[in-house]
């Protein structure tokens, strides 16, 4: 399956009624809008997730409003979009495996330098 990719965007919506998503970038002096079906590649431009923050008046009113909680099943179109995306299905978690202790060398410079680079060479492969 070939994914589609969209270069240096500034804006991103994703359309329930198309099954895809559109995208726009400015090209000299213009605004190209795209559009693409699910999944897709999409690079953008450093301004578009930055958060903007509301004024004093507009935070205090934001207190006073109620805080409506919704799932899934609540917003209309979700699932038929996330179905034809796909998804992730997790099969299994667990830790890493347990890394072994580490070894000190005790002794002079002149000594441990040596034994140092034969179990870099040797052992871990690191050089």
């Amino acid at each position: 399956m070939v994914t589609p990719a969209n270069p240096v965007m500034d804006a991103f919506t994703v359309r329930k009624e198309s099954k895809g998503h559109g995208a726009r970038r400015r090209i000299e002096g213009a605004d190209e809008v795209v559009r693409v079906a699910l999944p897709a590649l999409i690079t953008i431009e450093k301004g578009l997730c930055e958060p903007r923050y509301p004024s004093l008046p507009n935070l205090m009113k934001a207190k006073k409003k109620p805080v409506k909680t919704m799932g899934a099943a609540d917003v209309a179109g979700f699932a038929e979009v996330v179905a034809e995306v796909g998804g992730a299905v997790l099969d299994r978690l667990e830790p890493p495996p347990e890394r072994p202790p580490g070894k000190i060398l005790d002794g002079e410079l002149e000594e441990v330098v040596p034994e140092l680079v034969r179990l870099l060479r040797e052992e871990a492969k690191a050089i």
